[in-house]
């Protein structure tokens, strides 16, 4: 009797489970690089991170289901046919860092039939970024011992000294205050 009623659960499992993946169905994803920043002490001097250091979540969206939480791949990542959201991260979305930046990508897309589906993730930087020049810095040094800028969200704050070329990054959507200081 035990074992007759063994059998018939592995074969209630076995037929509640979600359709079987078959060799070949499934992303191969690549990411690229959307936004080509620039100005000082953005990402460009920072240096872009390697692929290799992006973290997937790839998530069923007709099943509000996870397949894949890990590190980025550029080989097959199998999947049932469905509805996806694919998502790229790399570094932490800290509310308030220096020198920091934060690169997200996402895509919505549809795995349909028996192929290999190619999907190309567009990543920029997702966070905030607030750099200070100073237009004569000479002319600021000969005034004061020292001079930068404070910047503040919420209760944390950075200070970025008028001498460093050190920026602020900040989670995007932050209500930040700066303000100039110095000692003569």
């Amino acid at each position: 009797m035990k074992k007759g009623l063994f059998a018939c659960l592995l074969l209630c499992l076995a037929c509640n489970s979600d359709e079987p993946l078959t060799g070949g169905r499934g992303f191969r994803i690549s990411l690229t690089d959307e936004v080509s920043v620039t100005s000082r002490s953005t990402p460009v001097e920072i240096g872009k991170p390697a692929a290799k250091n992006f973290h997937l979540l790839i998530t069923r969206l007709d099943k509000e289901a996870t397949i894949y939480d890990g590190a980025y791949t550029s080989g097959l990542i199998e999947a049932p046919v469905g509805t996806y959201r694919l998502r790229a991260s790399f570094g932490n979305n800290a509310l308030l860092a220096v020198d920091s930046p934060y690169y997200e990508g996402v895509v919505d897309t549809e795995l349909a039939g028996d192929a290999e589906t190619p999907v190309t993730i567009p990543c920029s930087v997702a966070n905030a970024l607030l750099s200070v020049r100073y237009v004569n810095q000479a002319k600021f040094e000969e005034l004061y011992s020292s001079y930068g800028v404070k910047v503040e969200v919420d209760n944390l704050y950075i200070r970025l000294s008028g001498a460093e070329s050190k920026s602020a990054y900040f989670r995007a959507g932050s209500g930040v205050k700066v303000s100039f200081y110095a000692t003569l």
